[in-house]
């Protein structure tokens, strides 16, 4: 966590719990923001002292009563149904990105500034070289998750990243790191989120199982479509064949009618010319019939 601000501005960006610089800003209806991970706490603490189950809890600012959206979870969930203060994070992002380099939060707490080289995703602080020595020298910190800052994607923004989203830590029990994925609520949840508040749910599953499960459904995906595409192509290979035929037989058909017109032309000529010679040979007999009269 960063420093607390000295002017208006800094303050601003000041989570009134920690009084430190605001991570994740969740803001209340009221519209004072706090850190997820504070309110939530607050929130839990609340509910201890109370010794009973809350319907809703006051600002820890200005005390107004906040109803949560979702009273039927967890209240340790409550603060994460709460909304995103992105106006905040966005002047977060500006305000950091007037510094070209990223400073080591431990040095910045010592009054010193040092250019940050690492990021660790457990204790959610920028180290420079000199405190990523020492980090790695403690036992505590010895299977914390170190990455470089440089190597950090910034496709998705002009901007530097928000490097405090970028954590494994659990967004309920901040000293717990996530290891599972609830699709039924569509939360990040560690090993205290899945035994107690997504006990029930049925489709919870490992973050690591996710990746092969993952590359399965993409092969087994891409067998399906080669699979349909060939399907495809063969009906559409056997209605060319058919059209051809179709068409051949249409063609054949014409020949015949045509065929059989002529022909039934022709008999018919040939009855109109006996016809008429034998109308013709009548006609005379009967006018020799006359004369003879």
């Amino acid at each position: 966590m960063a420093t607390v601000g000295q002017n208006y501005e800094q303050d601003a960006f000041t989570c009134p719990i920690c009084l430190e610089t605001l991570k994740s800003p969740k803001s209340l209806p009221c519209l004072h923001t706090f850190c997820e991970t504070c309110i939530g706490e607050f929130i839990v603490s609340t509910e201890q002292r109370a010794d009973q189950n809350l319907s809703n809890y006051p600002c820890p600012v200005c005390r107004k009563v906040v109803t949560p959206t979702n009273p039927e979870d967890e209240t340790s969930q409550w603060a994460a149904s709460l909304p995103h203060n992105l106006t905040i994070s966005s002047l977060i992002l500006m305000q950091n990105a007037k510094s070209v380099e990223q400073e080591c939060h431990i040095c910045k707490r010592q009054h010193k500034i040092s250019k940050a080289t690492h990021w660790c995703r457990d204790c959610i602080e920028a180290l420079c070289k000199e405190c990523l020595h020492l980090h790695g020298l403690m036992k505590l910190f010895a299977d914390h998750k170190i990455v470089q800052v440089k190597e950090i994607d910034t496709s998705a923004s002009e901007q530097e990243p928000d490097l405090c989203m970028i954590s494994d830590s659990c967004p309920v029990h901040s000293s717990k790191s996530v290891v599972a994925f609830c699709f039924d609520h569509h939360e990040l949840c560690c090993v205290l989120c899945v035994t107690v508040q997504h006990r029930r749910c049925e489709n919870v599953q490992v973050i690591k199982e996710m990746k092969y499960l993952k590359s399965n459904k993409i092969n087994a995906l891409v067998f399906e479509v080669n699979d349909i595409k060939s399907n495809i192509g063969n009906i559409m290979k056997d209605k060319g064949v058919k059209q051809v035929k179709l068409e051949a037989g249409f063609t054949e058909i014409e020949v015949r009618a045509n065929q059989l017109i002529s022909s039934i032309k022709g008999n018919l000529d040939y009855i109109l010319a006996l016809f008429i010679k034998e109308l013709t040979l009548h006609e005379r007999n009967k006018n020799a019939s006359l004369k003879k009269n």
